[in-house]
């Protein structure tokens, strides 16, 4: 099959970025033909022949915004600054002139046009919510040119985005159904996100594509004095409260000789570390490559999935699905999934019976003890295994990907 010529807008580089949604993007695009592959960076990243980078001056009215970058008051590094709900007039002001900015359509330079008809793309691919007017430029382009615009949902961005301003919420919205109306095809990250949007925007149009990776497969775990368990990923928004949790009931069962790594960036280890002084058997493995993390992987006796039995990550959470997740399939290894069981990632596992789950803080004690004797381990990794190699395997989500984008540009 011909690899259609693909144009990728986002608000970074795909292909130097290692975000979780950039990650998931890049797993698809292996194999694509460079000759065949432009981006437009509405961001920070290098300029190259195949890269065009839109800055905070090719934005309309740009001269009168203040030049420091303003992250939306919903993203944050822990969870006070994620949810802290600053009703102040000042702060009110301040988010208003954030929306405005993020409203604010970039030009359509004769140097943007020279670098979109040079490639002349075929279809154009956004995986990431980057606001509206990184939407509206996929529109634009997708007029100009008469060619399709994919867009891809990696979380359910639409629920909260604009939350402190009907006006600039309503307009959001109006433009992703527009948007979603009039593409060919769309994707989400979920299966569950897929069922939603069918109710939500009335068509069926929705496909699940999820992040992809290769097996490495090792179900044989060789038994030693001590039982090496892993967490790898984020301890904020409530997930250090899950795993303390964790810790006391292994605490109180010391024969079951369990040794806990924690793989994190330094700086969420730095500010949390404090939680986890009371247990000896907790130590602190760095932020590793993801090749060192799969090494680390092989030989552990399982893995930990943690997500927060709080409400209010769920809206940001609820349809999505962690990279980790199928990196944690992909290796054969138990894994243990403590969470809310309407989040996206704990029910996808808890549904297809691919992991030892704990949605309920009551079971917690019946359930680590079911993980740490391997109770129903066979049926657990034969699920486990068939549910990598439907939805997650790279070989075919490339595949997948190609024959999506390809029918795409036929329906044109």
């Amino acid at each position: 099959m011909d690899y259609p010529k693909l144009l990728i807008v986002g608000v970074e580089d795909v292909f130097e970025t290692n975000n979780s949604s950039a990650l998931t993007a890049r797993s698809f695009l292996e194999d694509w033909p460079k000759d065949k592959l432009r981006q437009i960076v509405c961001g920070e990243a290098e300029t190259s022949p195949s890269t065009y980078v839109l800055k905070r001056s090719d934005k309309w009215f740009s001269m009168f915004f203040a030049r420091k970058k303003v992250k939306p008051a919903s993203i944050g590094k822990n969870d006070a600054r994620a949810y802290n709900k600053d009703v102040s007039l000042k702060h009110k002001i301040h988010q208003w002139l954030v929306y405005l900015y993020s409203i604010l359509p970039y030009s359509y330079r004769p140097e943007l046009r020279q670098f979109i008809d040079d490639f002349n793309p075929d279809v154009i691919y956004s995986y990431h919510g980057g606001g509206y007017c990184v939407l509206c430029l996929c529109t634009k382009i997708s007029r100009k040119k008469k060619i399709p615009f994919i867009p891809h949902f990696l979380d359910d961005w639409p629920s909260f985005i604009c939350e402190e301003s009907s006006l600039f919420r309503r307009l959001s919205l109006s433009l992703v159904r527009r948007i979603i109306k009039k593409a060919p095809s769309v994707l989400c990250i979920s299966e569950a996100m897929c069922q939603e949007y069918e109710v939500r925007y009335k068509c069926r149009k929705f496909i699940s594509l999820m992040h992809s990776v290769l097996p490495s497969f090792n179900s044989q775990y060789v038994d030693n004095s001590r039982k090496k368990l892993i967490y790898a990923g984020s301890l904020y928004f409530g997930r250090q409260n899950t795993l303390v949790k964790f810790c006391d009931i292994i605490k109180n069962n010391r024969d079951w000789n369990v040794e806990l790594i924690i793989y994190t960036t330094p700086n969420g280890w730095e500010e949390l570390k404090g939680c986890f002084t009371p247990y000896p058997f907790v130590s602190y493995g760095g932020f590793v490559s993801q090749e060192e993390l799969t090494v680390q992987i092989s030989s552990s006796f399982g893995l930990l999935f943690l997500e927060s039995f709080d409400k209010e990550p769920l809206k940001y959470t609820r349809l999505s699905l962690s990279t980790k997740v199928p990196e944690y399939l992909a290796s054969g290894r138990p894994i243990l999934a403590i969470g809310n069981e309407t989040q996206g990632s704990i029910s996808y596992l808890k549904n297809n019976c691919a992991a030892y789950c704990i949605t309920n803080i009551d079971e917690m004690d019946c359930v680590v003890n079911d993980f740490i004797g391997l109770r129903n381990w066979e049926d657990i990794s034969n699920n486990a295994k068939t549910l990598f190699l439907t939805n997650h395997e790279k070989e075919q989500q490339k595949k997948r990907f190609l024959e999506l984008v390809s029918n795409c540009v036929n329906k044109k």
